[in-house]
């Protein structure tokens, strides 16, 4: 497997709502108040480990009452095998999702 199809992984940070009280830096919101792109194209190690820091730091920050409510989150990129044949393939796409 080439390394191209290995870095798919994506860390995303969330804002999380106020009443979210992580206990483990894998811990995910039940919701999200919004989310903005960190990092693309990692290995899942990568991806793991960029997560995990800021979790670390942010549960840091929570301890010491002064966090942001933001979350970082792993996500896996995937890419439909023939897509363009796909028949959701012509909905419109925007920011967010399909319109």
């Amino acid at each position: 497997m080439s390394s191209r199809a290995k870095a798919k992984q994506a860390v995303y940070l969330v804002l999380t709502p106020p009443e979210f009280r992580p206990t483990s830096l894998w811990d995910v919101a039940p919701s999200f108040l919004s989310g903005e792109l960190y990092a693309k194209n990692l290995t899942m190690d990568a991806a793991h480990y960029t997560a995990r820091t800021f979790n670390k730091v942010a549960m840091e920050h929570r301890q010491r009452h002064d966090w942001d409510h933001r979350w970082a989150i792993v996500s896996k990129h995937l890419k439909a095998r023939n897509y363009g044949k796909h028949p959701l393939a012509s909905t419109q796409v925007g920011k967010g999702g399909a319109l």
